[in-house]
């Protein structure tokens, strides 16, 4: 059973929209009934007209195709700063089982949040201050040489 689905930055829960630069921790606690399943926490990121941005399984080597004993547990996907554009999107969770798939429980609008870009300081827009297209806006290694004269 999922019990709670949260959103924190750096550890904290979210209030109000949350800058580019910072990291997103999506926080998912369950309950296992009984033994003898891998369950496997899912996300999947939707922009507000329902578009996929991006999907999610846990992968952890610790827990890659080990049954889960009965208990609670709480899995944490972190997200880095810097990763996302700005904007609004859907979050949907699950909790799965793969071979053979069974899904335990999912909800298709389980949180929702907003990001912005205070555009000062370190971000990766650099000068720009038009509109950057798409979902990701990575912070990049750039590195540039002259070549010769």
């Amino acid at each position: 059973r999922l019990r709670a689905v949260q959103l924190t930055s750096d550890g904290k829960p979210l209030n109000g929209p949350v800058d580019v630069r910072r990291p997103l921790e999506l926080r998912l606690r369950y309950e296992v009934f009984k033994a003898g399943l891998p369950i496997l926490p899912s996300l999947h990121l939707y922009d507000f007209s329902g578009t996929p941005v991006l999907s999610a399984i846990d992968n952890h080597p610790e827990w890659h195709g080990q049954s889960r004993g009965a208990g609670v547990y709480e899995t944490v996907a972190v997200f880095p700063g810097n990763l996302f554009n700005e904007g609004s999107f859907q979050l949907a969770v699950g909790l799965s089982t793969l071979d053979p798939f069974q899904s335990h429980a999912y909800v298709h609008h389980a949180l929702a949040f907003s990001l912005h870009d205070p555009i000062e300081g370190d971000s990766t827009r650099g000068q720009y201050r038009g509109e950057l297209q798409g979902y990701l806006r990575p912070a990049l290694d750039w590195q540039t040489a002259r070549l010769g004269a």
